[in-house]
């Protein structure tokens, strides 16, 4: 199991926002060339708080270099009177290619 916390600050000009929270992973399964399994498998769970306005909850699915991941945010700024504190759902795709050196090994 792994926790990978995450804050996040943005600023540009007037405007800031702070973004934080923590992914617990869990390995499925380790990609290993000695056992042939070439591709790791893990599931992630989380959430998160963008500030002044939503809170989220999220989860991800990771086959290699591949992600897939659904998140749902619910509003909690003031559009939350107009949306009645419904947000919305979110779904992403990662593909993390992986860089051979010149000596061999596999790198990001």
């Amino acid at each position: 199991m792994q926790i990978s916390p995450l804050f996040l600050y943005e600023r540009q000009g007037p405007a800031q926002i702070i973004y934080g929270g923590t992914f617990i992973k869990y390995k499925l399964q380790e990609s290993s060339k000695y056992t042939k399994n070439l591709l790791s498998k893990s599931i992630s769970l989380g959430g998160f708080f963008r500030s002044r306005d939503a809170a989220v909850i999220a989860a991800q699915c990771e086959l290699g270099q591949i992600t897939f991941g659904i998140s749902y945010d619910i509003n909690i700024s003031s559009l939350a009177k107009v949306s009645s504190g419904r947000g919305g759902f979110e779904i992403s795709l990662k593909y993390l290619p992986l860089v051979r050196s010149q000596g061999g090994n596999r790198l990001l």
